[in-house]
């Protein structure tokens, strides 16, 4: 009994393994993901987390450029938005699937 629990948490992270390896394929493919969102969710990542202005002053983008990719990394599942007031730029963070995209690991909380 023991060693089926174990064999069935190996098929489950064996899956989970090959079900975000598909995932991330799947978004390249019907996203087209580029080089430079690569690079805004790797940006993303190391600082935790930022608004948009930031991302469009660290890669020369214009702010309905930076909303628009955002928007479809948004849509993409690979970013969370957070917006605690109409007044203020919201905050963007990776997902656990946007995280794979980087060496580090998904921050777990702002």
């Amino acid at each position: 009994d023991q060693k089926q629990k174990q064999k069935q948490k190996q098929k489950q992270k064996q899956k989970i393994k090959t079900d975000s390896h598909i995932f991330k394929k799947l978004v390249e493919k019907l996203m087209k993901l580029t080089s430079r969102d690569k690079e805004i969710l790797q940006f993303i990542n190391a600082v935790g987390w930022c608004i948009a202005p930031q991302i469009g002053r660290r890669f020369s983008m214009k702010w309905w450029i930076v909303y628009r990719r955002m928007l479809l990394l948004k849509k993409a599942g690979l970013v969370e938005h957070l917006r605690m007031s109409i007044e203020y730029h919201g905050v963007f963070y990776l997902s656990h699937q946007g995280a794979k995209y980087t060496d580090l690991p998904p921050v777990d909380g702002i």
